[in-house]
C-alpha cells in the first residue's frame, strides 16, 4: 500500500515527503521518519517507496539541498506564498482498556470453558477453545486491515 505516493525518478521531494517547499530540517525530519516507519520493507511496505521516501530526505535535509530542490522544482522559499497543503485524517484510538474489564471478561469466559467441560465433556470442550482461538485470529487480521486502510481524503 503506497498512501498516495507514486514513485517515479522525477518526483518532487516536497511531495513524496508530504512537506511544504518552506519546511524546516526538524519538521522534513519528522515527516521522513513517519513516511519510512509506513513504507519501511520489514514492516510490509514497498521499497520502491521506501527508496523515494529515503532519497528525498537525502535531498532536503540540508537547507543547501532545500534550496537547490526548491529552484529545481520552482517553489517559492521562505519569501513566497505557502504551498497549499492537503489535510490527513488519522484513525483514533481507543485509550487503554481497564483491567477490571479484561479480568472480569477472562473470567467469565475460563468459568463458561469450565461448565462446557463438565456439561458437554473433552471433545465439546475442544471444539469451542479451537473456534474461540479462530475468532481471536479472524479478529486480529480485521483490525490489522482497518489499522493499514488509508483515512478519508488519502489514496490506497
Amino acid at each position: 500500500m503506497t498512501w498516495g505516493i507514486v514513485v517515479s525518478n522525477a518526483d518532487n521531494p516536497f511531495e513524496v515527503l508530504g512537506v511544504d517547499a518552506d519546511s524546516d530540517t526538524e519538521e522534513i525530519r519528522l515527516a521522513y521518519r513517519a513516511a519510512a516507519r509506513r513504507h519501511h520493507p520489514d514492516r510490509g511496505g514497498d521499497p520502491a517507496v521506501f527508496r523515494a521516501v529515503s532519497a528525498a530526505y537525502r535531498s532536503l535535509r540540508t537547507a543547501p539541498g532545500r534550496n537547490a530542490m526548491r529552484d529545481r522544482w520552482g517553489m517559492s522559499g521562505e519569501n513566497g506564498p505557502p504551498t497549499e497543503r492537503i489535510p490527513t485524517v488519522r484513525a483514533r484510538r481507543a485509550g487503554p482498556i481497564p483491567v477490571g474489564l479484561v479480568a472480569g471478561v477472562s473470567a467469565l469466559f475460563a468459568f463458561s470453558l469450565l461448565v462446557l467441560w463438565a456439561v458437554g465433556g473433552p471433545l465439546v470442550f475442544l471444539v469451542v477453545l479451537l473456534a474461540s482461538g479462530a475468532v481471536g485470529v479472524i479478529a486480529g487480521a480485521l483490525r490489522h486491515l482497518i489499522d493499514e486502510a488509508p483515512g478519508p481524503g488519502q489514496v490506497p
